[in-house]
């Protein structure tokens, strides 16, 4: 099998975006291409570089990651007041694998620092990435953020 990051624009992604949502723990609606491609044309600045990567095995894309860069700090499209929650969108059981290969292809890319927020709780990429990051020599901090709650 082979294994592939490729640089992405939202026209280049929807197709495959939106075949794999459903198919990953993450589908919710903060994670359609439709509403990060609003965000983008509507929030996003002239100092935030879009990256916005597919990560294919063979020719299949198993995952997504929706990110931006700005001022050396690689994080997820978005504002965390705008977003309920952030994460990859990950062909379920490829979660692990893809996690790892993100690691992997971001050392290519120019950053001071990975900053994941708004994660949930029961995220595959909270119980699996700290692991992994800290294994390619990342310094972890897992910080507990606001919490939604309502009656």
């Amino acid at each position: 099998m082979t294994y592939s990051f490729h640089k992405q624009t939202f026209a280049t992604a929807e197709k495959a975006w939106q075949e794999l949502l459903p198919q990953s723990a993450s589908n919710n609606v903060f994670l359609t291409p439709y509403w990060q491609k609003v965000y983008w044309e509507t929030m996003g600045s002239n100092d935030e570089e879009l990256l916005l990567f597919t990560f294919s095995e063979d020719d299949h894309v198993i995952g997504i990651a929706p990110m931006v860069r700005k001022d050396g700090v690689i994080t997820f499209l978005g504002s965390t007041d705008l977003w309920d929650n952030h994460d990859f969108i990950v062909k379920e059981g490829r979660e692990g694998m893809f996690l790892d290969a993100f690691l992997e292809y971001l050392e290519q890319e120019e950053h001071t620092e990975i900053r994941l927020e708004s994660l949930l709780e029961d995220s595959y990429t909270v119980s699996l990435l700290p692991s992994l990051a800290v294994a390619k020599g990342y310094s972890v901090d897992l910080v507990r953020e606001d919490c939604l709650m309502g009656v």
